[in-house]
C-alpha cells in the first residue's frame, strides 16, 4: 500500500515537472497579460533578463492596434524600449497588403499560425528599422530581435516618453517640423528605397524639437505594387495635419514628386524647399483655389507602376498629350531611374550590409522574374503562349524596288486591332551615318510606317545599284 502511494506521488511529481507524456495544453498556456504577454513571451523575456540585455523590466508606456511598448532599464543606467507585438487578439488584422507583392517576403507567411505570422511582421519592422538607421534616419536604433519581441532605444528621458506629433504642442515650430517630416519621406525613399504606407501624426514623435519616425513595420519597398499609393495617402495625412496647426502646405503632387526626384542639382534642399513653401504663402486667394482643384485630381488619379497599367500604349507613342497616365508613368520611372543611380554613385566602400542586401535581392528579383511560375496550370501556360505568339510580328519580305529592293521590308501579323486588321508595320531604310529612328507615323488603321537610317545601306558610288546586300 505504501510502495503504490509512493508510485502515484512520484508519477503526479513528474508530470507536474513538464518531463511527463501526460501533460495536456490548454487555454491557461495561451492566456495573455495586457493582450501580449503569454506563456511564451514571458519566457523570451526571462531570458533576455538573464542575458543582461536588460536588468529591470519595468511597466508598460504605450499601447497601440499591434503591440505594446514597455520600458526597461539596463545595468549602465541606460533605458530601452521594448516592443511586444500581440498575439492574441488582432487589432490589425489588415496585415496582409503590406507584406504580399515584397521580395524580401516573396515566400509569404503563415496565416493560420497567429505567432509564425507575428514574427514575420517583427522580423519586417526590425529590418525596415535598421535601414532607416543606418541611412541616418531619426528613429530608434534596433538591437534584437526575438521571435515577437525587439528591444529598442528608448525615445524619451527619466521613463517618460516623447509625445506622438498628435499630443505635443508645436506652436511656432509647426512649419519647421512640417519641412522636417517631407524630407523624412524624401530620404526614406531615396536613401532606404522604402516608403512608409501609413505616416501620419500617430507615427511620428517629438523629441528636443526634432520629429522621431516609429512604428515603421508597414513600411514597403519602393518596387510594391501599392506603394504609389500608399505615399500618396502618407502625404494626404501629413497635409491635413499641419492644416489644422494653420501651416500653408503644398500640393499633393508637389511634395510626390519632390519624394521621388528631387533636384539633384540643389545644394541646400531644405532652403529651396523653404523658399518654395514662402512663394505658395504669399498666393492670392484665387490661386490657391485652382492649386486645391488640381490637387483633388491628383488625388483621384491611378498611378501605373507597370507598362500593361497603361490603357493604350500604341496611342501614347504617336500622341503623348493624349494621356495624362501615359506621362505620369514616364515621368515616374524616369525618377526612379534617377534616384537610383545618385544613390548608387554616393554608395562607397562603406555602405551599411542592409543596403547590400537589397542590392542582392534586386538582382535574385530579376533572375527569378524571367521563369514561368513552378505550379502554373496549363490553361494559363497555352494563353501566355498564344499571347507571346501574337504579340510578336512576323517577317513578310523586302519591299522596296527592283532598283533598290532593300530599302524596306514588312512586318505582318501583329496583336488584332478591335474591330479591325492585325497590325503590321513597313520599315524604310536609308544610307546613314548612325543606326537610328527618323521618324513614325500611321497612314492607314493599324498599318504604321517606320523610317530608319543605317551605314548598312551606304554604298560606294562607282558601285551598281543592283548590287544584292546579302549582309541584311
Amino acid at each position: 500500500m505504501d510502495q503504490e502511494m509512493f508510485y502515484h506521488v512520484f508519477d503526479y511529481l513528474h508530470t507536474l515537472s513538464g518531463h511527463g507524456s501526460s501533460h495536456v495544453k490548454d487555454k491557461s498556456d495561451r492566456a495573455t497579460v495586457e493582450k501580449v504577454l503569454d506563456k511564451k513571451t514571458r519566457l523570451i523575456i526571462f531570458k533576455l533578463l538573464n542575458s543582461k540585455i536588460f536588468e529591470f523590466f519595468n511597466g508598460c508606456i504605450s499601447t497601440g492596434k499591434e503591440a505594446n511598448v514597455y520600458h526597461a532599464t539596463c545595468c549602465n543606467g541606460s533605458e530601452k524600449a521594448i516592443k511586444v507585438f500581440k498575439t492574441s487578439i488582432l487589432d490589425f488584422g489588415n496585415r496582409e497588403k503590406y507584406v504580399s507583392g515584397e521580395f524580401r517576403f516573396r515566400h509569404g507567411y503563415c496565416g493560420s499560425n497567429r505567432r509564425k505570422m507575428v514574427a514575420t511582421w517583427a522580423e519586417k519592422e526590425m529590418r525596415n528599422l535598421t535601414r532607416m538607421y543606418h541611412a541616418g534616419i531619426n528613429c530608434p536604433q534596433p538591437f534584437i530581435l526575438k521571435s515577437n519581441i525587439i528591444v529598442m532605444s528608448f525615445i524619451g528621458e527619466n521613463g517618460i516618453p516623447a509625445p506622438l506629433l498628435k499630443d505635443a504642442h508645436i506652436g511656432s515650430t509647426a512649419r519647421q517640423l512640417y519641412l522636417d517630416c517631407i524630407l523624412i519621406m524624401q530620404n526614406i525613399f531615396r536613401k532606404c528605397k522604402l516608403i512608409h504606407a501609413d505616416l501620419s501624426e500617430f507615427n511620428l514623435m517629438v523629441f528636443n524639437k526634432k520629429l522621431v519616425l516609429i512604428d515603421v513595420s508597414q513600411a514597403v519597398e519602393s518596387n510594391h505594387p501599392m506603394a504609389f499609393e500608399f505615399l500618396r495617402n502618407a502625404i494626404s495625412n501629413v497635409n491635413a495635419f499641419f492644416r489644422k496647426k494653420g501651416v500653408t502646405t503644398f500640393t499633393i503632387r508637389e511634395i510626390f514628386d519632390f519624394v521621388i526626384n528631387p533636384d539633384p542639382d540643389s545644394d541646400d534642399i531644405e532652403e529651396n524647399l523653404n523658399r518654395s513653401l514662402k512663394t505658395i504663402e504669399n498666393l492670392t486667394t484665387d490661386q490657391l483655389v485652382e492649386r486645391e482643384k488640381s490637387n483633388d485630381v491628383f488625388k483621384e488619379s491611378f498611378i501605373p507602376q507597370r507598362l500593361d497599367q497603361v490603357y493604350d500604349p500604341e496611342r501614347d507613342v504617336f500622341n503623348p498629350e493624349a494621356n495624362v497616365e501615359a506621362q505620369l508613368y514616364k515621368e515616374i520611372k524616369i525618377n526612379i531611374h534617377q534616384a537610383d543611380s545618385e544613390s548608387d554613385s554616393d554608395s562607397g566602400p562603406n555602405s551599411s550590409s542592409e543596403n547590400e542586401m537589397y542590392n542582392r535581392d534586386c538582382k535574385k528579383m530579376k533572375k527569378v522574374s524571367q521563369a514561368r511560375p513552378r505550379d502554373e496550370s496549363p490553361a494559363s501556360r497555352k494563353n501566355h503562349e498564344i499571347k507571346s505568339k501574337r504579340e510578336i510580328l512576323t517577317w513578310g519580305d523586302w519591299t522596296g524596288g527592283d532598283s533598290d529592293r532593300y530599302s524596306r521590308m514588312r512586318y505582318e501579323n501583329g496583336v488584332q486591332c478591335w474591330n479591325g486588321p492585325a497590325r503590321s508595320v513597313e520599315v524604310y531604310l536609308k544610307c546613314g551615318l548612325n543606326n537610328a529612328l527618323l521618324s513614325t507615323s500611321e497612314p492607314s488603321r493599324c498599318e504604321y510606317r517606320f523610317e530608319f537610317e543605317t551605314p548598312a545601306l551606304c554604298r560606294p558610288e562607282n558601285q551598281s545599284n543592283s548590287h544584292e546586300h546579302t549582309e541584311l
